[in-house]
């Protein structure tokens, strides 16, 4: 899983004059700044009941397209967060999922080593047997 990438997007987006057809993107470009503007963000889209909804970052949608929308800001400034709030349907799907790999955690690299096994395997040969007709239970 990559920090930055592109999104095509279904329907082009016009800034500015111009039609934007994709939206380039770094997640690891996301500062704890950026992180308390798209908290504030999302509370004053929510409204008064921002404070009442109990939330799991990781499955709070909105705070996922906001991030998505920031990791785009990181790498297109001349496009504002009004822009994007424009986008509808798949295309905010996919800043939502844009968003949602900031939780995520970094793809490990693979051992160019292929003659080595990764881990231990456990030998499931020498497995205790116990008779049929004993009950561990009864005693």
């Amino acid at each position: 899983m990559t920090k930055e990438g592109t999104i095509q997007l279904t329907t082009p987006l016009k800034i500015n004059g111009e039609d934007y057809t994709e939206l380039t993107h770094d997640i690891g470009k996301i500062t704890i700044e950026d992180l308390a503007e798209i908290e504030r963000e999302r509370n004053e889209m929510l409204g008064p009941k921002a404070g009442t909804i109990f939330r799991v970052a990781q499955n709070d949608n909105l705070m996922h397209t906001l991030l998505g929308m920031h990791a785009i800001i990181k790498c297109n400034p001349k496009i504002d967060i009004n822009d994007l709030k424009r986008v509808e349907g798949y295309d905010l799907c996919q800043m939502a999922m844009v968003g949602l790999r900031f939780f995520s955690r970094p793809a490990i690299q693979e051992s160019n080593d292929s003659e080595k096994p990764q881990e231990d395997t456990q030998d499931n040969s020498t497995v205790l047997s116990q008779s049929s007709t004993e009950n561990p239970l009864s005693n």
